[in-house]
C-alpha cells in the first residue's frame, strides 16, 4: 500500500498478495473486480475481498492517506524612517522534501 504523494494526485496504490488456499485468486475492491495491484486511488478507506478457487474468502479494509496541505508562515518587516530596508520572509511547511 502506498499513500497519495501530493494533494489531488490520486496516486495511491494497493497491492494484494494472496497465498494459501487454492489459486487462482479473484480480487475485489469496494465490490469491483480488480487485479492484485490497483493504482491511481484517491485517499480514503477501501474494502477488499480475496476469493480462492474453492470460494474461500478473506476480507479486510485498507486506508489510503491524504497528504497534509502545504502551509506558509509569512513574516514581514515594513519600511520606515529608521529602517529603509523592508523584508518579507516566507517559510513553507509540509512540502514532502521539496
Amino acid at each position: 500500500m502506498s499513500d497519495e504523494t501530493c494533494i489531488d494526485f490520486n496516486d495511491g496504490t494497493i497491492s494484494l498478495n494472496a497465498f494459501g488456499g487454492e489459486p487462482p485468486y479473484n480480487y475485489f475492491l469496494n465490490g469491483l473486480t480488480v487485479s492484485s495491484t490497483v493504482t491511481n486511488l484517491e485517499p480514503g478507506n477501501y474494502a477488499y475481498l480475496v476469493v480462492d478457487n474453492f470460494g474461500c474468502e478473506y476480507t479486510n479494509t485498507v486506508n489510503i492517506n491524504a497528504v497534509d496541505p502545504i502551509t506558509l508562515d509569512v513574516t514581514q518587516q515594513n519600511i520606515n524612517c529608521d529602517n529603509p530596508n523592508g523584508q518579507i520572509e516566507i517559510v513553507s511547511n509540509n512540502i514532502n522534501g521539496y
